[in-house]
Protein backbone atom coordinates (compact mmCIF):
# COMPACT_ATOMS: atom_id res chain seq x y z
CA UNK A 1 0.00 0.00 0.00
CA UNK A 2 1.30 3.53 -0.74
CA UNK A 3 2.42 5.79 2.11
CA UNK A 4 -0.78 7.83 1.76
CA UNK A 5 -2.79 4.67 2.19
CA UNK A 6 -0.94 3.83 5.37
CA UNK A 7 -1.60 7.32 6.73
CA UNK A 8 -5.30 7.09 6.03
CA UNK A 9 -5.42 3.63 7.56
CA UNK A 10 -3.80 5.06 10.69
CA UNK A 11 -6.33 7.89 10.80
CA UNK A 12 -9.23 5.49 10.41
CA UNK A 13 -7.93 3.24 13.17
CA UNK A 14 -7.28 6.24 15.43
CA UNK A 15 -10.83 7.46 15.03
CA UNK A 16 -12.07 4.22 16.60
CA UNK A 17 -10.90 5.67 19.88
CA UNK A 18 -12.89 8.86 19.37
CA UNK A 19 -16.13 7.35 18.23
CA UNK A 20 -17.70 5.06 15.68
CA UNK A 21 -19.57 7.91 13.97
CA UNK A 22 -16.33 9.55 12.87
CA UNK A 23 -14.94 6.23 11.70
CA UNK A 24 -18.02 5.49 9.64
CA UNK A 25 -18.09 8.95 8.10
CA UNK A 26 -14.41 8.82 7.21
CA UNK A 27 -14.63 5.31 5.79
CA UNK A 28 -17.70 6.16 3.71
CA UNK A 29 -16.06 9.28 2.32
CA UNK A 30 -12.88 7.45 1.39
CA UNK A 31 -14.68 4.47 -0.09
CA UNK A 32 -16.75 6.72 -2.34
CA UNK A 33 -13.58 7.97 -4.05
CA UNK A 34 -12.05 4.52 -4.17
CA UNK A 35 -9.32 5.36 -1.69
CA UNK A 36 -9.96 2.71 0.93
CA UNK A 37 -8.34 -0.60 0.06
CA UNK A 38 -9.50 -3.92 1.41
CA UNK A 39 -6.74 -3.92 4.01
CA UNK A 40 -7.98 -0.57 5.37
CA UNK A 41 -11.50 -1.64 6.33
CA UNK A 42 -12.00 -0.04 9.75
CA UNK A 43 -14.22 -2.68 11.25
CA UNK A 44 -13.90 -6.42 11.57
CA UNK A 45 -16.13 -8.82 13.39
CA UNK A 46 -13.93 -10.77 15.76
CA UNK A 47 -15.10 -14.36 16.13
CA UNK A 48 -15.16 -15.91 19.55
CA UNK A 49 -13.15 -18.85 18.20
CA UNK A 50 -10.17 -18.11 15.97
CA UNK A 51 -9.34 -21.72 15.17
CA UNK A 52 -10.34 -25.26 15.95
CA UNK A 53 -8.15 -27.92 17.50
CA UNK A 54 -5.68 -29.16 14.84
CA UNK A 55 -6.99 -32.48 13.52
CA UNK A 56 -6.66 -34.84 10.60
CA UNK A 57 -8.23 -38.19 9.78
CA UNK A 58 -4.96 -39.76 10.91
CA UNK A 59 -4.60 -37.98 14.25
CA UNK A 60 -8.14 -37.48 15.57
CA UNK A 61 -10.24 -40.27 14.05
CA UNK A 62 -10.51 -43.80 15.45
CA UNK A 63 -10.90 -46.30 12.61
CA UNK A 64 -11.21 -49.39 14.83
CA UNK A 65 -15.05 -49.45 15.00
CA UNK A 66 -15.22 -48.82 11.24
CA UNK A 67 -13.61 -52.13 10.26
CA UNK A 68 -15.99 -54.73 11.67
CA UNK A 69 -18.53 -54.76 8.84
CA UNK A 70 -18.92 -53.87 5.16
CA UNK A 71 -21.20 -51.01 6.17
CA UNK A 72 -20.42 -48.01 8.34
CA UNK A 73 -22.14 -48.26 11.69
CA UNK A 74 -23.57 -45.06 13.10
CA UNK A 75 -25.02 -44.11 16.47
CA UNK A 76 -27.67 -41.41 16.63
CA UNK A 77 -28.14 -39.71 19.97
CA UNK A 78 -31.71 -39.58 21.29
CA UNK A 79 -33.65 -36.35 20.98
CA UNK A 80 -33.00 -33.74 23.64
CA UNK A 81 -36.04 -33.05 25.80
CA UNK A 82 -36.38 -29.47 26.98
CA UNK A 83 -37.58 -28.44 30.43
CA UNK A 84 -41.05 -27.69 29.06
CA UNK A 85 -41.41 -31.22 27.73
CA UNK A 86 -40.90 -30.34 24.06
CA UNK A 87 -38.10 -31.84 22.01
CA UNK A 88 -35.30 -29.66 20.71
CA UNK A 89 -35.47 -29.13 16.95
CA UNK A 90 -33.79 -25.82 16.25
CA UNK A 91 -31.96 -26.65 13.04
CA UNK A 92 -32.62 -25.04 9.67
CA UNK A 93 -33.47 -28.52 8.38
CA UNK A 94 -36.13 -30.40 10.37
CA UNK A 95 -34.19 -32.97 12.34
CA UNK A 96 -36.28 -35.95 11.22
CA UNK A 97 -35.59 -35.02 7.59
CA UNK A 98 -31.92 -34.43 8.32
CA UNK A 99 -31.30 -37.69 10.15
CA UNK A 100 -33.66 -39.59 7.84
CA UNK A 101 -31.38 -38.79 4.92
CA UNK A 102 -28.41 -40.26 6.76
CA UNK A 103 -30.33 -43.36 7.78
CA UNK A 104 -31.41 -43.95 4.16
CA UNK A 105 -27.89 -44.18 2.77
CA UNK A 106 -27.23 -47.74 1.53
CA UNK A 107 -23.77 -47.95 3.10
CA UNK A 108 -25.01 -46.97 6.58
CA UNK A 109 -26.04 -49.34 9.37
CA UNK A 110 -27.49 -47.91 12.57
CA UNK A 111 -26.53 -49.32 15.94
CA UNK A 112 -27.83 -48.69 19.46
CA UNK A 113 -24.38 -49.33 20.90
CA UNK A 114 -22.17 -46.21 20.69
CA UNK A 115 -19.06 -48.26 21.44
CA UNK A 116 -19.31 -50.05 18.10
CA UNK A 117 -20.23 -46.97 16.04
CA UNK A 118 -17.84 -45.59 13.45
CA UNK A 119 -19.68 -42.25 13.40
CA UNK A 120 -21.79 -40.63 16.12
CA UNK A 121 -24.41 -37.98 15.40
CA UNK A 122 -25.57 -35.81 18.30
CA UNK A 123 -29.07 -34.41 18.22
CA UNK A 124 -27.59 -31.03 17.44
CA UNK A 125 -27.28 -28.94 14.32
CA UNK A 126 -26.79 -25.27 13.50
CA UNK A 127 -24.89 -24.45 16.66
CA UNK A 128 -24.17 -20.85 15.72
CA UNK A 129 -25.59 -18.32 18.15
CA UNK A 130 -26.39 -14.73 17.30
CA UNK A 131 -27.02 -12.47 20.28
CA UNK A 132 -29.10 -14.06 23.02
CA UNK A 133 -29.43 -17.83 22.78
CA UNK A 134 -31.68 -19.99 24.90
CA UNK A 135 -29.23 -22.87 24.52
CA UNK A 136 -25.75 -21.55 23.87
CA UNK A 137 -23.81 -23.88 21.62
CA UNK A 138 -20.47 -24.03 23.30
CA UNK A 139 -17.84 -26.60 24.28
CA UNK A 140 -19.35 -27.00 27.73
CA UNK A 141 -22.64 -28.13 26.24
CA UNK A 142 -21.04 -30.50 23.76
CA UNK A 143 -18.89 -31.99 26.48
CA UNK A 144 -21.97 -32.96 28.48
CA UNK A 145 -22.95 -35.48 25.79
CA UNK A 146 -22.81 -38.99 27.19
CA UNK A 147 -20.34 -40.42 24.67
CA UNK A 148 -18.53 -37.24 23.62
CA UNK A 149 -14.99 -38.53 24.33
CA UNK A 150 -13.49 -35.19 23.26
CA UNK A 151 -15.62 -35.34 20.12
CA UNK A 152 -13.85 -38.34 18.63
CA UNK A 153 -15.74 -39.75 15.60
CA UNK A 154 -18.60 -37.30 16.22
CA UNK A 155 -20.12 -35.34 13.33
CA UNK A 156 -21.63 -31.87 13.80
CA UNK A 157 -23.72 -30.23 11.05
CA UNK A 158 -24.04 -26.44 10.84
CA UNK A 159 -26.07 -24.83 8.05
CA UNK A 160 -26.03 -21.28 9.40
CA UNK A 161 -24.87 -18.51 7.05
CA UNK A 162 -21.99 -17.11 9.11
CA UNK A 163 -18.35 -16.54 8.29
CA UNK A 164 -16.78 -18.25 11.30
CA UNK A 165 -18.34 -20.44 13.99
CA UNK A 166 -18.42 -19.03 17.49
CA UNK A 167 -17.85 -22.36 19.15
CA UNK A 168 -15.38 -25.21 19.38
CA UNK A 169 -16.04 -28.82 18.43
CA UNK A 170 -12.92 -30.47 19.92
CA UNK A 171 -12.10 -33.47 17.69
CA UNK A 172 -15.56 -33.71 16.13
CA UNK A 173 -15.79 -33.34 12.35
CA UNK A 174 -17.55 -30.09 11.49
CA UNK A 175 -19.74 -30.09 8.39
CA UNK A 176 -20.84 -26.55 7.67
CA UNK A 177 -21.97 -24.26 4.89
CA UNK A 178 -19.17 -21.73 5.13
CA UNK A 179 -15.57 -22.67 5.80
CA UNK A 180 -12.42 -20.61 5.52
CA UNK A 181 -9.05 -22.29 5.17
CA UNK A 182 -7.57 -20.47 8.13
CA UNK A 183 -10.33 -21.84 10.35
CA UNK A 184 -11.68 -25.18 9.14
CA UNK A 185 -9.29 -28.10 9.14
CA UNK A 186 -8.11 -29.23 5.74
CA UNK A 187 -9.32 -32.72 4.71
CA UNK A 188 -11.08 -33.08 8.07
CA UNK A 189 -13.96 -30.60 8.24
CA UNK A 190 -16.30 -30.50 5.25
CA UNK A 191 -17.98 -27.59 3.46
CA UNK A 192 -21.47 -28.05 2.01
CA UNK A 193 -23.68 -25.71 0.00
CA UNK A 194 -26.49 -23.66 1.45
CA UNK A 195 -30.04 -24.20 0.32
CA UNK A 196 -31.30 -21.43 -2.01
CA UNK A 197 -33.72 -18.75 -0.83
CA UNK A 198 -34.74 -18.00 -4.44
CA UNK A 199 -35.24 -20.49 -7.27
CA UNK A 200 -35.23 -19.19 -10.81
CA UNK A 201 -36.06 -21.43 -13.77
CA UNK A 202 -33.42 -21.02 -16.49
CA UNK A 203 -34.64 -20.28 -20.06
CA UNK A 204 -34.55 -23.03 -22.65
CA UNK A 205 -32.19 -21.09 -24.93
CA UNK A 206 -28.42 -21.18 -24.43
CA UNK A 207 -28.02 -17.50 -25.32
CA UNK A 208 -28.90 -15.26 -22.40
CA UNK A 209 -29.63 -11.56 -22.09
CA UNK A 210 -26.97 -10.72 -19.51
CA UNK A 211 -23.30 -11.58 -19.40
CA UNK A 212 -22.94 -11.11 -15.63
CA UNK A 213 -25.36 -10.07 -12.92
CA UNK A 214 -25.38 -9.38 -9.21
CA UNK A 215 -28.03 -8.02 -6.88
CA UNK A 216 -27.25 -7.72 -3.19
CA UNK A 217 -26.48 -5.59 -0.17
CA UNK A 218 -23.32 -3.73 0.72
CA UNK A 219 -22.18 -3.05 4.24
CA UNK A 220 -19.02 -2.79 6.29
CA UNK A 221 -18.32 -6.55 6.16
CA UNK A 222 -18.88 -6.95 2.41
CA UNK A 223 -16.30 -4.46 1.21
CA UNK A 224 -15.58 -6.25 -2.09
CA UNK A 225 -19.18 -5.59 -3.00
CA UNK A 226 -18.74 -1.83 -2.78
CA UNK A 227 -16.54 -1.93 -5.89
CA UNK A 228 -19.04 -3.79 -8.05
CA UNK A 229 -21.21 -0.83 -9.02
CA UNK A 230 -18.41 0.49 -11.27
CA UNK A 231 -18.98 -2.55 -13.53
CA UNK A 232 -22.67 -1.80 -14.09
CA UNK A 233 -23.47 -0.78 -17.69
CA UNK A 234 -27.22 -1.32 -17.59
CA UNK A 235 -27.08 -3.53 -20.67
CA UNK A 236 -25.41 -6.88 -20.16
CA UNK A 237 -23.49 -6.33 -16.92
CA UNK A 238 -25.94 -5.64 -14.12
CA UNK A 239 -24.57 -4.74 -10.69
CA UNK A 240 -27.17 -3.36 -8.28
CA UNK A 241 -26.52 -2.98 -4.57
CA UNK A 242 -28.57 -1.41 -1.83
CA UNK A 243 -27.34 0.08 1.42
CA UNK A 244 -27.44 -1.85 4.64
CA UNK A 245 -29.52 0.45 6.81
CA UNK A 246 -27.80 -0.75 9.96
CA UNK A 247 -24.53 0.74 8.77
CA UNK A 248 -24.89 3.22 5.92
CA UNK A 249 -27.94 5.17 7.06
CA UNK A 250 -28.41 8.02 7.72
CA UNK A 251 -24.84 9.00 6.75
CA UNK A 252 -25.39 8.30 3.05
CA UNK A 253 -29.08 9.11 3.00
CA UNK A 254 -29.21 10.63 -0.49
CA UNK A 255 -26.80 8.12 -2.02
CA UNK A 256 -28.60 5.21 -0.45
CA UNK A 257 -31.93 6.48 -1.73
CA UNK A 258 -30.66 6.56 -5.31
CA UNK A 259 -29.05 3.15 -5.02
CA UNK A 260 -32.12 1.62 -3.42
CA UNK A 261 -34.34 2.97 -6.21
CA UNK A 262 -32.08 1.39 -8.81
CA UNK A 263 -31.96 -1.81 -6.78
CA UNK A 264 -35.75 -2.02 -6.78
CA UNK A 265 -35.90 -1.68 -10.57
CA UNK A 266 -34.23 -5.06 -11.11
CA UNK A 267 -35.82 -8.40 -10.29
CA UNK A 268 -33.40 -10.86 -8.73
CA UNK A 269 -35.09 -13.98 -10.13
CA UNK A 270 -35.09 -12.45 -13.62
CA UNK A 271 -31.38 -11.66 -13.36
CA UNK A 272 -30.65 -15.22 -12.25
CA UNK A 273 -32.69 -16.75 -15.04
CA UNK A 274 -31.17 -14.61 -17.78
CA UNK A 275 -27.48 -14.42 -16.89
CA UNK A 276 -24.67 -16.48 -18.36
CA UNK A 277 -22.41 -15.94 -15.36
CA UNK A 278 -23.39 -15.43 -11.74
CA UNK A 279 -21.17 -13.54 -9.34
CA UNK A 280 -20.35 -15.22 -6.02
CA UNK A 281 -18.84 -12.52 -3.85
CA UNK A 282 -18.44 -12.60 -0.11
CA UNK A 283 -21.48 -11.79 2.01
CA UNK A 284 -22.06 -12.66 5.64
CA UNK A 285 -20.21 -15.88 4.86
CA UNK A 286 -17.77 -16.67 2.05
CA UNK A 287 -20.34 -17.69 -0.55
CA UNK A 288 -23.79 -17.12 1.05
CA UNK A 289 -27.01 -18.56 -0.37
CA UNK A 290 -26.14 -17.18 -3.76
CA UNK A 291 -24.01 -20.09 -4.92
CA UNK A 292 -26.88 -22.59 -4.90
CA UNK A 293 -29.21 -20.01 -6.46
CA UNK A 294 -26.74 -19.38 -9.27
CA UNK A 295 -26.22 -23.07 -9.96
CA UNK A 296 -29.94 -23.89 -9.94
CA UNK A 297 -30.56 -21.07 -12.42
CA UNK A 298 -28.00 -22.57 -14.81
CA UNK A 299 -25.43 -19.78 -14.34
CA UNK A 300 -21.70 -20.38 -14.39
CA UNK A 301 -20.38 -19.30 -10.99
CA UNK A 302 -17.71 -16.62 -10.85
CA UNK A 303 -16.01 -16.67 -7.44
CA UNK A 304 -14.49 -13.49 -6.07
CA UNK A 305 -13.84 -14.75 -2.55
CA UNK A 306 -10.65 -15.06 -0.57
CA UNK A 307 -9.60 -17.99 1.58
CA UNK A 308 -12.68 -20.17 1.41
CA UNK A 309 -13.19 -23.88 0.92
CA UNK A 310 -15.62 -24.70 -1.92
CA UNK A 311 -18.41 -27.13 -1.03
CA UNK A 312 -17.51 -30.83 -1.11
CA UNK A 313 -14.16 -30.09 -2.73
CA UNK A 314 -13.00 -33.67 -2.10
CA UNK A 315 -15.45 -34.78 -4.77
CA UNK A 316 -16.20 -31.72 -6.91
CA UNK A 317 -13.62 -30.30 -9.30
CA UNK A 318 -14.87 -26.72 -9.32
CA UNK A 319 -12.36 -25.64 -11.95
CA UNK A 320 -14.25 -27.58 -14.63
CA UNK A 321 -17.32 -25.32 -14.48
CA UNK A 322 -16.39 -22.22 -12.48
CA UNK A 323 -14.31 -19.07 -12.77
CA UNK A 324 -12.06 -18.00 -9.90
CA UNK A 325 -10.91 -14.39 -9.81
CA UNK A 326 -8.94 -12.38 -7.30
CA UNK A 327 -10.69 -9.40 -5.66
CA UNK A 328 -8.01 -7.29 -7.33
CA UNK A 329 -9.38 -8.42 -10.72
CA UNK A 330 -12.92 -7.14 -10.19
CA UNK A 331 -12.55 -4.31 -12.71
CA UNK A 332 -11.39 -6.77 -15.39
CA UNK A 333 -14.21 -9.29 -14.93
CA UNK A 334 -16.33 -8.28 -17.97
CA UNK A 335 -13.31 -8.45 -20.30
CA UNK A 336 -12.23 -11.77 -18.80
CA UNK A 337 -15.68 -13.34 -19.23
CA UNK A 338 -16.20 -12.05 -22.79
CA UNK A 339 -13.01 -13.87 -23.81
CA UNK A 340 -14.49 -17.31 -22.97
CA UNK A 341 -15.72 -19.13 -26.08
CA UNK A 342 -19.29 -20.29 -26.59
CA UNK A 343 -18.07 -23.88 -26.75
CA UNK A 344 -16.34 -23.59 -23.40
CA UNK A 345 -19.43 -21.98 -21.85
CA UNK A 346 -21.55 -24.90 -23.09
CA UNK A 347 -19.11 -27.40 -21.57
CA UNK A 348 -19.10 -25.59 -18.23
CA UNK A 349 -22.90 -25.41 -18.17
CA UNK A 350 -23.19 -29.13 -18.77
CA UNK A 351 -20.74 -29.97 -16.00
CA UNK A 352 -22.41 -27.52 -13.61
CA UNK A 353 -25.86 -28.98 -14.28
CA UNK A 354 -24.73 -32.47 -13.28
CA UNK A 355 -23.07 -31.26 -10.09
CA UNK A 356 -26.13 -29.17 -9.24
CA UNK A 357 -28.49 -32.09 -9.65
CA UNK A 358 -26.31 -34.34 -7.55
CA UNK A 359 -25.32 -32.05 -4.68
CA UNK A 360 -27.34 -28.81 -4.63
CA UNK A 361 -30.90 -29.52 -5.74
CA UNK A 362 -32.19 -30.52 -2.27
CA UNK A 363 -31.11 -30.61 1.34
CA UNK A 364 -30.90 -34.38 1.06
CA UNK A 365 -28.51 -34.05 -1.86
CA UNK A 366 -26.30 -31.68 0.14
CA UNK A 367 -26.24 -33.96 3.19
CA UNK A 368 -25.62 -37.03 1.05
CA UNK A 369 -22.69 -35.26 -0.61
CA UNK A 370 -21.06 -34.55 2.73
CA UNK A 371 -21.62 -38.14 3.79
CA UNK A 372 -20.03 -39.34 0.54
CA UNK A 373 -16.90 -37.42 1.52
CA UNK A 374 -16.85 -39.20 4.89
CA UNK A 375 -17.43 -42.56 3.21
CA UNK A 376 -14.49 -41.98 0.85
CA UNK A 377 -12.18 -40.90 3.65
CA UNK A 378 -13.05 -43.86 5.83
CA UNK A 379 -12.94 -46.20 2.85
CA UNK A 380 -9.43 -45.04 2.01
CA UNK A 381 -8.33 -46.56 5.32
CA UNK A 382 -10.60 -49.59 5.78
CA UNK A 383 -11.36 -50.51 2.17
CA UNK A 384 -14.00 -49.69 -0.41
CA UNK A 385 -17.20 -49.34 1.63
CA UNK A 386 -19.48 -48.60 -1.29
CA UNK A 387 -18.73 -51.84 -3.15
CA UNK A 388 -19.37 -53.97 -0.06
CA UNK A 389 -22.34 -52.07 1.28
CA UNK A 390 -24.59 -51.49 -1.71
Amino acid sequence: MRAGGRIWKFLVASCCIIGSGIVIALYVALSQIGFVAESCVPFTVEPLVRSLKPCSMQTCFNYSPCMATGKVKIFIYPKIKMTGGEFLDHGIIPYDEFIGTIRSLPWIEETSNPAEACLLFPYIQDLQCFGQCSMPANPNFLRTLSYWNNGKNHVIFDHVDAAVPHYETDEAILIRTNCRRYFCRDLYDITVGQFPLVRAAPPSTLQRKYLLAFKGTRNREKYYRNRLKSLHNGVDVIMVLRCDADFWMPILDSTCKDEDEMYNNWDYADLLANSTFGLVVEGVGPHSYRLAEILLAGNIPVFVVDDFIPPIEDIIDWSTFSIFASPQDINNLPTMLRSISAERIAEMRLAAAEITRKYFATWSASISGAMDVLRNRIGAFVGDIAEDAV
